[in-house]
């Protein structure tokens, strides 16, 4: 079924909370514009930024091989799309080899280039150097999106890259999650860990950590910090090693980082139940905001309104609670994140009902076979 990106978009976007003195919900904003990109197969959007000439940029998956999308290799893609500030298509891009190549975070460079990462079991066209598996891929476009350079980062089993951030120095910083300890990977702690790898200017490796217990860790989301360091945000069901004070089941866990990625604090929170987050960044005050999905009512959440409900907590500079909310209603509502204006407010976006990510976790279901 051909799917609509601005759909999808507008999917993503439908609940807005403004976190101000006193909360409330935003009303829904007009539609200046909508478009439908993509072919007569499904093509998933996973990331969108503005850009500094006033369009947009979205990373994203694609199955088709028609209408929008040209210079497709395999059965899955990534797909970059630039669009104008009317939403009109600048260009597009299919990136990949023969096998399976989704992408799920991008960010414009300070050259006016692009950052894109995510994951790769290909070991041709685009891609080279697989280790084995899935392995994250990284890929520097330029303006145009043209290819500059592409890195494969990994071991033998399985690594997904799920966000980047460009640092202050002009490399890069990626999260997501490892099942290897061989290759490119040192010190797994049992199952998947948070893999956290600081790149420089052209893929090279400064350095690569693990982190977490010997359950499951997976690290959603990446912000640097102004003393140099690295806030990660994602969700933990482990109790050891690197893991303290889990609630039970999922729990939020984000963890902050030295600059050369020495661990100097970590938190889980949450309660019985699944709690995970999707994003973590920092706020106008210095404090960091947490965003993500909760169906827990005890621990560290005051209120469900049934389902999976939004979670949001703020965390001073130690990562202490200092306030929690939950939103949503009677079914499914996840947050996705937050924006700190200048203002002293944060904005905090997610879905309603099926949220996109659910759709891509059945993709990856079916990719994987599980």
């Amino acid at each position: 079924m051909k799917t609509s990106i601005a759909f999808l978009l507008r999917r993503m976007i439908c609940l807005a909370i403004v976190a101000m003195p006193v909360v409330g919900f935003c009303q829904a904003p007009n539609i200046e514009w909508q478009r439908a990109s993509g072919g007569t197969s499904d093509d998933y959007p996973t990331k969108v930024q503005q850009t500094t000439d006033g369009g947009y940029i979205m990373g994203g998956i694609t199955f088709s091989s028609d209408g929008d999308v040209t210079g497709s290799h395999g059965l899955f893609e990534f797909w970059i799309v630039k669009l104008n500030n009317n939403g009109t298509l600048a260009w597009q891009k299919t990136l990949g080899g023969s096998g399976s190549d989704l992408c799920y975070g991008i960010q414009q460079t300070t050259d006016g280039g692009y950052i894109a990462v995510g994951w790769s079991n290909s070991n041709d066209g685009d891609v080279g150097g697989n280790h084995g598996n899935y392995d994250y891929w990284v890929v520097k476009l330029d303006n145009s999106g043209s290819i500059q350079w592409e890195k494969n980062l990994g071991g033998t089993s399985l690594d997904q890259a799920l966000d980047v951030s460009q640092t202050s120095d002009g490399g890069y910083i990626v999260v997501g999650n490892s099942h290897s300890n061989n290759g490119d990977v040192g010190g797994n702690n049992g199952n998947s860990d948070f893999w956290v790898v600081k790149l420089d200017s052209t893929g090279t490796i400064v350095w690569e950590k693990n982190y977490g217990g010997s359950d499951s860790e997976m690290a959603r989301s990446v912000q640097q910090t102004p003393d140099g360091g690295y806030i990660v945000a994602g969700y933990t069901t482990s109790n050891d090693i690197d893991v303290s004070g889990n609630h039970g089941a999922e729990d939020f866990w984000v963890i902050k980082l030295s600059a050369s990625g020495v661990l100097q604090w970590q938190k889980t929170l949450g309660g019985s139940g699944e709690d995970q987050a999707f994003n973590v960044g920092q706020t106008s005050d210095g404090k960091y905001l947490v965003t993500g999905y909760s169906n827990s009512t005890d621990g560290d959440i005051t209120s469900n309104h049934g389902m999976k409900d939004f979670w949001v907590v703020k965390l001073d500079t130690n990562g202490s609670i200092l306030w929690q909310k939950t939103y949503g209603g009677s079914n499914e509502d996840w947050g996705y994140g937050a924006i700190s204006t200048s203002y002293g407010a944060n904005v905090i976006v997610g879905a309603q009902l099926l949220p996109m990510a659910t759709l891509v976790e059945i993709l990856e279901k079916v990719i994987l076979g599980l």
